[in-house]
């Protein structure tokens, strides 16, 4: 006999899953910051674990889905959650595919600093998001990814005030650039996860 999740068990393991989703993009976010060969390996493995847990998250959010329609009760928007996280990993991979060919080590000084800084807050701005779906919110953050990006922004600009820019290659430049599309969508997604993950505090 097929055993039936109830709401807030079906809650709980939405949560849960989400929770260690947005703990496991962190830690790419960690490794892309990071740079370097070993944090390369580091990246292609957690992007399997990413996927795996998305598949089980999908697969709670569907078992919610049928037990709010035969069951009373009011459940967290697990739909939105997966939506919103499917996206953010996407963001991460654009960041991935944007640093590829050497990472942030081989950026120019004036957005190398800038960039690693941001990836690291939004590593910081993740956690604090799964803490929130598992129901233990954190404090704010001291530094918003907003600031970080617009840091990012900042030193973009002034590559280019400064004539330093004109030094670069066509490849250089384009990844400085497309990391800086990445980040601000990037942005914008995880300012939606935190607004959904927020749903989940409070409840049992």
């Amino acid at each position: 006999m097929a055993v039936a999740i109830m709401p807030a068990r079906a809650s709980r393991s939405i949560g849960k899953t989400g929770a260690e989703v947005a703990r496991l993009l962190a830690r790419q976010l960690d490794a892309l910051a990071a740079g370097g060969e070993a944090s390369q390996a580091d990246l292609g493995r957690l992007a399997g674990r990413v996927r795996e847990s998305l598949r089980d998250l999908a697969e709670f959010v569907d078992q919610a889905g049928h037990e709010q329609r035969v069951r009373l009760g009011q459940l967290p928007d697990g739909q939105r959650l997966l939506r919103t996280l499917r996206r953010i990993r996407h963001d991460v991979d654009m960041l991935r595919r944007a640093a590829r060919g050497g990472g942030s080590d081989l950026l120019h000084d004036h957005v190398a600093g800038p960039w690693r800084q941001a990836a690291l807050c939004g590593a910081a701005t993740l956690r604090r998001m799964a803490r929130c779906l598992d129901n233990d919110p954190a404090p704010e953050a001291t530094e918003t990814l907003a600031e970080a990006v617009g840091a990012y922004r900042a030193a973009v600009d002034e590559m280019r005030g400064d004539g330093s820019a004109q030094s670069l290659t066509t490849e250089e430049l384009g990844r400085i650039f497309n990391l800086g599309f990445a980040l601000e969508q990037f942005r914008r997604d995880l300012d939606d996860g935190i607004e959904v993950s927020a749903e989940f505090c409070g409840r049992a």
